[in-house]
């Protein structure tokens, strides 16, 4: 992304007729008339930027093919390459026009998240600079509380030796809504560069002095004056401090507090409390079955297939009724040794009884 990735193999920015021939072309190779990827299961998106847009550095596919497969589709273009994580820039050749073809890899789960998130220049990075401030990360792969701990206790960013991020599990559109954006702007799409920057600065929750890079340690002052939007973005929020002067900073903070982080959070946490507590009776569960089935010497694994299966789909639908809320996974992890015995022993007489009429067992 940028475009300078590929300068060594002579990739030039190129005017938007130029854009849109290259565009149209890899289309014609990478999509089928119905505008799917040619291979089955897989997406593939040009990431669109705002319309007006003049000139390019590179084109940016967003797909959930890894690169070295997705090359086939336009091999006899590459004249150079180079990977960055998830990032591969292909310097192609198009009737002699050299380009820079960024083919950025997600997962199936995060692809339509990463698309919206990419589209329009670095609109979502602008927009991750207003939740950073309320203590949130809105990356490519969704919306996340970020909560630091030091040695386990509840800490601050500085202190702490490790960091937990929250899934909100919201769309896309819901994140924006979250965050004081309006989805419906969004989804028109914009024109020019300062269509975006007032989406953005049209937040609730946008204050100019979140972009301010005076505030922000030398490793993030370096990374941000190489990204001309940001700067180009800063000098826009110049002119609008005049009418946020009166603006409190605090009410802001508090508006955001409304929406109620903390409940994300508790109910992540009750989650969490849950699954461990399902882990743990789940395998209390089993090892009483294997106790049954020990005392009793019998070998599942010896059984017939079909009888072994069946036992088994018996045994997991009973053990999933048994642990599907906390407060039952709670009460097996109280019942004694003896009393686990019992809750499951008329399950095991059944299995017992069914042996032997199937003539497995005598």
């Amino acid at each position: 992304m940028g475009g300078n990735a590929t300068l060594e193999f002579g990739t030039k920015r190129i005017d938007k007729k130029d854009y849109e021939h290259i565009a149209d072309m890899l289309s014609l190779r990478i999509f089928s008339n119905k505008g799917d990827l040619r291979i089955k299961n897989e997406q593939a998106c040009i990431i669109p930027s705002y319309r007006q847009k003049a000139d390019f550095g590179d084109m940016d596919i967003l797909s959930t093919m890894p690169a070295n497969e997705a090359e086939k589709f336009f091999a006899d273009l590459v004249i150079g390459k180079k990977k960055n994580g998830n990032v591969t820039s292909f310097a192609i050749e198009v009737d002699e026009i050299k380009f820079q073809l960024d083919w950025i890899l997600s997962s199936k789960k995060d692809f339509d998240f990463s698309y919206y998130f990419f589209s329009y220049n670095d609109l979502g990075n602008l927009i991750g600079r207003i939740a950073s401030r309320f203590g949130l990360k809105f990356g490519h792969d969704g919306l996340f509380a970020k909560y630091y701990f030091n040695n386990g206790v509840r800490s601050t960013k500085q202190l702490s030796n490790s960091k937990v991020e929250i899934p909100f599990n919201f769309s896309f559109f819901q994140a924006l809504s979250y965050l004081g954006l309006d989805p419906v702007v969004y989804i028109k799409g914009f024109d020019t560069k300062e269509d975006i920057f007032n989406f953005v600065a049209n937040s609730h929750f946008f204050h100019p002095s979140f972009f301010d890079i005076s505030e922000m340690n030398s490793e993030k002052k370096r990374r941000d004056r190489k990204r001309t939007i940001l700067n180009e973005f800063r000098a826009f929020t110049d002119n609008l401090k005049d009418q946020f002067n009166e603006v409190s900073i605090y009410k802001i903070e508090r508006d955001f507090n409304a929406r109620k982080v903390s409940q994300v959070v508790q109910k992540y946490i009750n989650e969490r409390k849950l699954e461990k507590a399902r882990i743990n009776a789940v395998r209390r569960y089993r090892n009483t079955f294997n106790r049954h089935f020990n005392k009793a010497d019998i070998f599942i694994g010896a059984l017939p297939i079909s009888a072994s299966q069946e036992i088994k789909r018996e045994m997991n639908t009973f053990i999933k009724t048994q642990t599907q809320t906390k407060a039952l996974c709670d009460l097996t992890l109280k019942l004694s040794y003896n009393e686990l015995n019992q809750v499951t022993e008329a399950l095991f007489g059944k299995f017992l009884k069914d042996l032997k009429v199937k003539g497995m067992i005598d």
